[in-house]
């Protein structure tokens, strides 16, 4: 019951609104990249080696990197020097254990310091069913969005089809990868056709 109600009334009335307010799809070159924000699930131990060097390289590329994390300890007991020493010259916003509401919606004021910024590229990182990272993703605006493949209800601009889904560094090194490849607007006029990638 919680998750038809997560699936087919929380996140169906924000996809619904999310198509209807988002800008056209836009393939952004890394390079062009200003502002990046990265939403991302610290509450499984082996999400976050790939994120942080996924942070650390775009942040050496000189982009603006916010991050996003969930993380498993309880308010109280969070540090936060244990995850911004991970991310030096990064804004980096935390969503405890105890601050998931009902149906595991963030509060509001919590998400707003990410959420109320417009990025160039938002990235997804974390596997296919992730409620509350969804839920995130729907109230972010960003020109571009990327991740795994079928993920966020098939809202993603850029995606990487990874085996097994699970993986995230493949997701990470993939994404990297291919971002870089896209051209920029000054080298050609093409658009990319094809926006999944194997």
């Amino acid at each position: 019951m919680r998750s038809f109600i997560q699936q087919y009334i929380i996140l169906s009335r924000l996809k619904k609104r999310f198509s209807q307010n988002r800008l056209q799809p836009s393939y952004i070159p890394l390079q062009e990249a200003g502002s990046l924000g990265i939403l991302a699930d610290f509450r499984h131990p082996d999400h976050v080696r790939p994120v942080i060097q996924f942070a650390a390289t775009l942040h050496k590329m000189k982009n603006r990197c916010h991050l996003l994390l969930l993380v498993s300890e309880k308010r109280k007991e969070l540090n936060r020097f244990d995850y911004e020493k991970h991310f030096p010259g990064m804004p980096v916003e935390l969503i405890a254990a105890d601050e998931l509401k009902w149906f595991n919606i963030p509060q509001k004021k919590l998400i707003v310091p990410f959420t109320q910024k417009n990025y160039d590229i938002l990235f997804r990182l974390d596997q296919l069913d992730n409620f509350t990272l969804d839920y995130i993703f729907f109230k972010t605006k960003a020109r571009m969005y990327a991740g795994i493949a079928d993920a966020a209800g098939g809202m993603i601009d850029f995606e990487i089809d990874i085996q097994p889904k699970t993986d995230l560094q493949s997701l990470t090194e993939n994404l990297l990868n291919y971002l870089q490849t896209i051209q920029s607007k000054k080298d050609t006029k093409q658009q990319p056709t094809n926006q999944k990638l194997f």
